[in-house]
């Protein structure tokens, strides 16, 4: 999984990189590897290379003898998705005053993805108001767009921002948000 993570880092930042030039010297496109990493060989990143491939995730495509791998957009995707955790960032100083309301209806077929959203959004710290309603008191547009765009539920997911919710003071209080002006 590092490998791969590595890799799809590795092809974001260089757009379509030729295998050859690629492959040997994937971790070092990146950085020095840290102490608490074990050591990436070539054979560990043609493997991860080809199961990203199977996966739908890279592209490759051979012209003149040269094989050239690229970032499908389900690897970018993926790639996002992975990256959430570290681009949810810290709550602002102070609070605009707004409301984020997140609505889904997941078909009962997708019943996996439906409890994997719940637990992503609690996870990022939504407040679940009914089953499938959840509220947020910061800007997350690019939260909502990742697990839109990952999950494929645009047709499912609602997103608004409102200026009042109605007796919302059990809400401030779970925020620790100041009162009405």
């Amino acid at each position: 999984m590092i490998v791969a993570k590595v890799t799809l880092l590795a092809l974001a930042a260089a757009g379509a990189v030729t295998v050859a030039v690629m492959a040997p010297n994937i971790v070092q496109l990146l950085g020095p590897p840290r102490r608490d990493r074990r050591r990436f060989y070539p054979t560990d990143v043609r493997r991860s290379l080809g199961q990203l491939e199977r996966r739908g995730l890279v592209r490759a495509t051979t012209r003149n003898g040269e094989r050239t791998i690229t970032l499908t957009a389900a690897g970018r995707a993926q790639l996002a998705y992975w990256q959430l955790p570290s681009r949810h960032r810290r709550r602002p100083r102070r609070w605009d005053g707004r409301w984020r309301l997140v609505c889904f209806d997941v078909p009962d077929a997708e019943r996996t993805i439906r409890r994997v959203l719940r637990r992503k959004l609690c996870e990022f710290g939504f407040l679940q108001v009914q089953k499938s309603v959840y509220l947020y008191p910061y800007e997350c547009d690019d939260i909502v767009s990742v697990l839109q765009d990952y999950f494929r539920l645009r047709p499912y997911l609602f997103y608004a921002t409102t200026d009042r919710v109605l007796d919302d003071s059990r809400f401030r209080r779970h925020w620790s948000l100041p009162g009405r002006r």
